[in-house]
């Protein structure tokens, strides 16, 4: 759409080719790391550890204290990572699920995972 914008405005191809490129280049850290994320998060799934972890949670965290205990361990991750989509990717996914076991709002659990990890993002260095 946009190669067809800059055409009609009297680009030439090899100039749009090149703008193209130079875009893609800059967004390639961000596109690898989604891509690890994917297969780290894939990996867990497949090997029971992210329902392991909701197994075990649901016994060891009561729905009063899920909250504010997941917004610390939200914080704490990005924080440590450096990165609010890992912490999302992540830890999220556990909490996501773990949140709906124990009959508290999804939504509710997605502002604090999101929150937790922004902040978290935001104080690191």
């Amino acid at each position: 759409w946009v190669a067809g914008h800059a055409a009609f405005l009297g680009f030439h191809f090899p100039e749009i080719k090149f703008a193209m490129i130079s875009g893609i280049e800059k967004g390639l850290g961000a596109i690898f790391i989604f891509f690890l994320i994917g297969v780290l998060v894939a990996a867990l799934i497949e090997s029971g550890t992210i329902g392991g972890l909701i197994y075990y949670g649901v016994d060891l965290l009561h729905p009063v204290i899920f909250l504010p205990a997941g917004l610390e361990l939200c914080s704490l991750m990005s924080l440590a990572t450096g990165t609010a989509w890992g912490t999302i990717a992540t830890i999220g996914v556990v909490l996501m699920g773990l949140g709906g076991a124990l009959g508290i709002p999804l939504p509710l659990v997605a502002g604090m995972v999101v929150s937790g990890a922004s902040f978290g993002d935001k104080m690191s260095p």
